[in-house]
C-alpha cells in the first residue's frame, strides 16, 4: 500500500515525497520512491564512482570502529570510497535531497540519524 502510493508521487525529492517515504517507514519500516533520485543524476553519480575507481579511491572495506576496524576479507571481500558530503558535485547530484531526508526522518521519526 505504502510502497504504491509513493510510486504514485511524481515529484520526488520533495517535501511531498519525503512525506510518503516518512509514511511508509512509520508503518512498513522500508520505503522504495522510484524516481527520488532522477535517472540522470544516477548516471552522473555512476560516472564519479567509476572516476574514483580508476583514480584507486576504493580500499577494501573493513569492520569495527576506530581501533578495532580490521579488514577481514572472509566477512567483507567488498571495496568502499566514501563520499564527502561537501564535494560540489556530489551535493549538486543528492546530497542535498538526502541531507533534507535524514532532517525529516530525525523531526519526524525521533531519531538520531547523523551524516
Amino acid at each position: 500500500m505504502f510502497l504504491e502510493a509513493a510510486e504514485r508521487i511524481d515529484t520526488a525529492g520533495t517535501p511531498d515525497s519525503n512525506t510518503a517515504i516518512i509514511d511508509a517507514l512509520a508503518h512498513k519500516g522500508w520505503c522504495v520512491m522510484p524516481g527520488f533520485i532522477p535517472d540522470a543524476d544516477i548516471h552522473r553519480l555512476r560516472t564519479l564512482a567509476q572516476e574514483q575507481h580508476a583514480a584507486e579511491r576504493y580500499r577494501p572495506a573493513g569492520i569495527g570502529k576506530g581501533g578495532n576496524r580490521a579488514v577481514n576479507h572472509e566477512v567483507r571481500s567488498d571495496l568502499i570510497c566514501w563520499v564527502d558530503p561537501l564535494d560540489a558535485s556530489y551535493r549538486q547530484l543528492c546530497g542535498e535531497r538526502l541531507e533534507e531526508l535524514r532532517r525529516v526522518i530525525n523531526e519526524q521519526l525521533f531519531l538520531g540519524l547523523f551524516d
